[in-house]
């Protein structure tokens, strides 16, 4: 499979990149939805491990060709700067906007601020900001894994180990979140078993992605695939009714934990086919543009307040008590308008970016004394 040069990697890019759409959607649809309903289960069960199953394709192509450990540790370098600037970037902002946000509140804005510290120096986060240093500690993971161990042994640590580790890790968390209760202490304990939980569920997600590289490849070939994508659908939708409630950030699996990864694979492989079949009919550029900035949209619908604050104006003129075709409509119309802040936003930021990156190599020219 040749995906360096060419028309080739425009497509891959594409449909991957869709497939990163499809998934922020369904995560934004989580966060603007305030009822439950089968729906919300069926988007749960694979909006995070489709990001996860799509990184270890694409780690996988990037470590095709290594052969020696400087590669490998050049790479464990990459993805620490690619995850943990933004992270961090995006963590103060957060703080200061939730800063503002206690003042008005009459909240108290030093206990607010210690909180929003200690989640972010402990890696546990700021709403969807968890998602990246689990995102970071699963790909150093698994390039430890392609460098250190054969094929089969991984395929073994993905197929058994890793969810048996998930699932009773997360049974030992949520007994120790019981017994420590409000325990001073209790962040201090808990916090290294949750990011270690998440990591691990990551980090199976990667390694499945990594093993299905090329049964993607053989998809792309087959004729009549928007059947195959529709029954794949169809499958993850009714099996997510079988495991309810999964909140992978709550380290919640649902009500049968080794059924969340069985459907996350289906559901992410799902929404993959699906977006290879779209790209062969039609270009999505909205749909592409999202995955291209999902990244950006992951870090700030939520610590920037825009769905929260979307919701909360639409919720002051409707608000339903059932999930019916009404409410629906309210969702897609809140995600709508959520997207167009984040257009807004991510536009002042590149133009901010740009601005402070001019700022700053005016700056070296000047010490250089080559500015005219």
């Amino acid at each position: 499979m040749d995906f360096v040069n060419g028309q080739k990697k425009r497509e891959r890019l594409a449909y991957l990149d869709l497939s990163k759409g499809l998934g922020m959607i369904m995560i934004m649809c989580g966060h603007l939805a305030y009822l439950q309903s089968p729906v919300s289960d069926w988007f749960s069960s694979a909006k995070i491990a489709v990001f996860y199953v799509i990184s270890g394709m694409l780690l996988t192509l990037e470590m095709r060709d290594f052969e020696t450990r400087r590669e490998c540790v050049a790479l464990a370098k990459k993805k620490i700067r690619r995850l943990m600037i933004p992270y961090l970037v995006f963590s103060c902002t957060a703080i200061l906007i939730n800063v503002c946000a206690y003042a008005l509140a009459g909240k108290s804005v030093i206990d607010g601020l210690k909180r929003d510290i200690f989640n972010t120096v402990t890696l546990r986060g700021m709403y969807t900001l968890w998602f990246l240093p689990t995102l970071l500690l699963a790909e150093l993971g698994f390039i430890f894994l392609r460098r250190m161990l054969s094929g089969k042994i991984i395929k073994c640590i993905a197929l058994l180990v890793l969810p048996c580790g998930s699932v009773l890790l997360g049974m030992a968390h949520h007994s120790l979140q019981v017994r420590l209760g409000e325990q001073p202490a209790a962040d201090l304990i808990l916090l290294p078993t949750s990011l270690l939980m998440k990591s691990l569920v990551a980090l199976w997600f990667l390694i499945v992605g990594g093993l299905t590289v090329e049964a993607v490849d053989f998809f792309r070939k087959i004729k009549l695939k928007w059947i195959v994508a529709i029954g794949m659908l169809l499958i993850h939708f009714v099996v997510s009714n079988f495991n309810p409630g999964v909140d992978v950030n709550l380290l919640n699996l649902g009500k049968r934990p080794f059924l969340f990864f069985v459907n996350g694979v289906i559901g992410s492989y799902a929404i993959i086919a699906v977006s290879i079949v779209l790209c062969e009919w039609r270009e999505l550029k909205p749909l592409i543009w999202i995955g291209e900035n999902s990244l950006f949209i992951m870090a700030t619908h939520l610590p920037w307040k825009v769905t929260t604050g979307i919701t909360w104006m639409i919720s002051r003129v409707v608000k339903f008590k059932q999930a019916t075709a009404g409410y629906y409509f309210v969702i897609i119309f809140a995600l709508i308008l959520s997207l167009l802040a984040e257009k807004v936003l991510l536009t002042v930021w590149k133009g901010l970016a740009g601005l402070l990156n001019k700022h700053v190599l005016n700056n070296k020219n000047k010490g250089t004394g080559n500015v005219r």
